[in-house]
């Protein structure tokens, strides 16, 4: 029996010193302002390829003012060229689970939050027809990650 106990306290203690503590990871909100950041840098590169006329977007501004209509489809064109250059989508638009997964791990997210956002990705992209690659495609999960992220009430605030 001594020897059972023993056994069980050193494979309690490896465990626990497995298990990444919860306070290093970070609120929701701060993960999706963090991605938010991310995917916004990004977008302004799309923007500066795609749209050269384009110098400064009030719409990415704007985006989580929860008074701003999501509608301008030239935001869907950047979240699209977004996605592919953050290496979210495969080459031919399905979306590239486990890339997500790395990109919401490498921004501190619990895995509780990880497995919210990575299952708001995958049902956003699966619903908006993410995979024909266009720009209205990409407009509809841009609605629909806002949407999504503000039932969590996650939503980071208007920049």
């Amino acid at each position: 029996m001594v020897l059972l106990a023993t056994l069980l306290v050193a494979l309690l203690s490896a465990l626990a010193m497995l298990i990444t503590p919860l306070d290093a990871y970070e609120p929701p909100r701060t993960v999706v302002n963090d991605i938010s950041s991310k995917m916004g840098d990004i977008m302004v590169q799309c923007s500066r390829k795609m749209f050269p006329n384009y110098h400064v977007d009030p719409d990415m501004d704007s985006f989580w003012d929860p008074n701003y209509k999501v509608q301008e489809v030239r935001l869907g064109c950047l979240a699209v060229c977004g996605m592919r250059w953050l290496q979210l989508t495969h080459s031919d638009g399905r979306i590239n689970v486990a890339n997500v997964r790395r990109f919401l791990t490498a921004n501190d997210a619990d895995p509780s939050t990880r497995w919210q956002l990575e299952q708001m990705f995958v049902t956003c992209h699966q619903n908006s027809g993410f995979e024909q690659r266009t720009c209205s495609a990409g407009l509809t999960a841009l609605r629909c990650y806002r949407t999504t992220i503000e039932q969590y009430g996650w939503a980071p605030g208007s920049y």
